[in-house]
């Protein structure tokens, strides 16, 4: 009996007995057009005999709708007949369906879907609506097996941030295909990444809409969400394996990815907790490729991601490896993210001939020292000409923007051609000649001011008892570019004691490091091949004049004052 609040009607019914020939088994038919609400046809299914031949679990109060179909039943008429000799075979349609707490808590609705089923068979097609978004269902059963569901839909933005999952990082739809079997004791999930584009979640991890990716996983209902297993991430070289559990909304509540990698070489696993306010991430591993963190860092900054949760990351890496053949090896990073903010906690580890270490001072400027600041150079990718060196680097950080002292002796620059043309332009030496493929410094100091992409040098100054060098200006790494102007000073201790004295050093010095007579040069264009360019007035002209003829074009024709002058046609008479 069906639930009295239920009712299936029923008309053109037939019954008929082909052969009336007494015997123990006679052979009947009985056929009817049937309509009623969806829930009800549920209720009748979910009954004997037909809940054994149906093989569907579905709870009729959780369904909604109306439903229509003609209905033929094969029947077996005898004292021995058995309820399992009946077959039947059912066609009709479902408009308005609804199925609450479809996945989840979530449903699927405004369906309307079209069915056709026998004892050993099963075939449904519809369309509706799942997580707000266009749904279509097709249903099968073959003979011997259990039979599934497969629905194929589409997640936009839209449709992401009803279910809570707005990631800032990620745009684009994402094709979805499920498959379930229809005791629901799981499903398989695959998502196509290839339309989404996909910006940092963490620095370097980038896939551009239309790049090829995908996920997957296994979902099984747990008494709180879900549990996910066989996880498989993949897009370009990224790579995720492991398991996860998910709560009843969807959002991942802890992961454990067994295997994770951002680029080919990397070797390294990852667990982590969605806490209430933070999620913490804990990596481990052999190997872990920082050029994709290096280069997004570089080229537009710690990316923002606001909106996003706040994060904290425990780092321990074998190996860390870095541009220009350069790594840091046994690596501890502790890290942050708060209000969009990437923060660098902790850092130890060894690089080239030397260690590095950085932390957090009492006012929450980073304080970082290295004693091979030409192997953190060239890790980092900034430059590839230096040897050796102790840095001391203190930064303030705020926002995008950063603001910083570094200062680093004792280093060695070799084989730099812009200091090979300065030497080159220089005033010849009574002590001999600078070889300028080797050249030893004491120290270097530069104040700078570094925003997404973009290190502004506000003064710098580089120095030995023979020379030094003054330079301020900006390199542009998001596009490759520099520009950056200065002085080159020989004998730099002999002139700068001259500058030092206040009435000499006001009449003659250039500038504080600037020293009485010195070179200007401007090096500006790629990053890769700069064009150097050196005032050759300035080498025997005191500071004062220096200032004024730095601004003078001297390559420009003999008579002309403009430079812009040069290239216009000469007046017509």
């Amino acid at each position: 009996m069906l639930s009295p609040t239920r009712r299936i009607q029923a008309d053109n019914l037939v019954f008929a007995v082909p052969d009336t020939t007494p015997r123990p088994i006679v052979d009947a038919q009985s056929s009817a057009h049937l309509s009623g609400s969806a829930d009800a046809l549920a209720d009748l299914l979910s009954r004997e005999p037909l809940r054994k031949q149906a093989g569907l679990e579905i709870d009729p109060a959780t369904v909604h709708g109306q439903a229509e179909g003609d209905l033929v039943l094969a029947l077996k008429l005898g004292k021995t007949a058995k309820p399992d000799d009946t077959q039947f075979h059912a066609t009709g349609a479902l408009t308005n369906l609804t199925l609450d707490k479809f996945i989840g808590d979530a449903k699927f609705d405004q369906a309307n879907a079209t069915f056709e089923a026998d004892r050993n068979t099963l075939a449904m097609a519809g369309d509706g609506q799942l997580f707000g978004a266009p749904t279509h269902i097709d249903v099968s059963r073959a003979p011997g097996n259990e039979g599934s569901a497969t629905l194929t839909f589409a997640l936009d933005a839209a449709a992401r941030a009803k279910r809570g999952l707005n990631f800032g990082w990620l745009t684009g739809s994402l094709p979805v295909k499920l498959t379930a079997p229809l005791t629901r004791a799981s499903a398989d999930v695959e998502i196509d990444l290839t339309p989404a584009g996909i910006d940092n979640p963490v620095p370097g991890v980038v896939k551009a809409a239309g790049k090829p990716g995908k996920a997957a996983f296994t979902a099984k209902p747990a008494p709180e969400g879900a549990s996910l297993t066989n996880v498989a991430v993949d897009f370009g070289t990224a790579l995720l394996r492991g398991s996860a559990d998910a709560g009843v909304d969807g959002s991942i509540q802890a992961a454990k990815f067994t295997q994770a990698r951002i680029s080919a070489g990397d070797d390294f696993k990852v667990d982590v907790v969605n806490a209430a306010n933070v999620i913490k991430a804990t990596v481990r591993g052999n190997t872990l490729d920082a050029r994709p963190f290096i280069k997004s860092l570089t080229q537009s900054g710690s990316p923002s991601q606001l909106g996003e949760k706040d994060f904290d990351v425990d780092m321990k890496i074998a190996t860390m490896l870095g541009a220009n053949k350069q790594s840091i090896n046994s690596l501890e990073l502790n890290g942050s993210r708060r209000g969009g903010e990437d923060r660098l906690l902790l850092l130890r580890g060894r690089i080239g001939q030397g260690v590095v270490t950085a932390g957090r001072g009492v006012g929450g400027d980073l304080r970082l020292t290295a004693t091979d600041a030409g192997a953190l150079a060239r890790f980092a990718d900034l430059y590839g000409r230096m040897e050796g060196g102790n840095l001391n680097l203190i930064v303030s950080t705020g926002g995008d923007a950063s603001a910083g002292t570094a200062t680093i002796s004792n280093f060695t620059l070799r084989d730099e051609p812009a200091f090979r043309k300065l030497v080159a332009a220089a005033p010849a030496r009574e002590d001999g000649v600078v070889d300028p493929t080797s050249v030893r410094f004491q120290k270097m100091t530069i104040d700078f001011e570094r925003s997404p992409g973009l290190l502004d040098i506000r003064d710098a100054v580089i120095y030995n008892p023979s020379m030094g060098l003054t330079t301020a200006g900006q390199i542009d790494f998001a596009h490759g570019d520099i520009d950056v102007s200065g002085t080159f000073v020989p004998v730099y201790s002999v002139n700068n004691m001259l500058s030092q004295i206040p009435l000499v050093g006001i009449l003659l010095g250039g500038g504080q490091n600037e020293g009485v007579f010195g070179l200007t040069y401007h090096v500006r264009g790629s990053l890769n091949s700069p064009e150097v360019t050196v005032n050759p007035l300035s080498a025997i002209a005191p500071g004062i004049l220096r200032k004024i003829l730095g601004v003078v074009d001297v390559t420009a024709p003999r008579g002309v004052s403009d430079p812009d002058e040069a290239s216009r046609p000469p007046a017509q008479r």
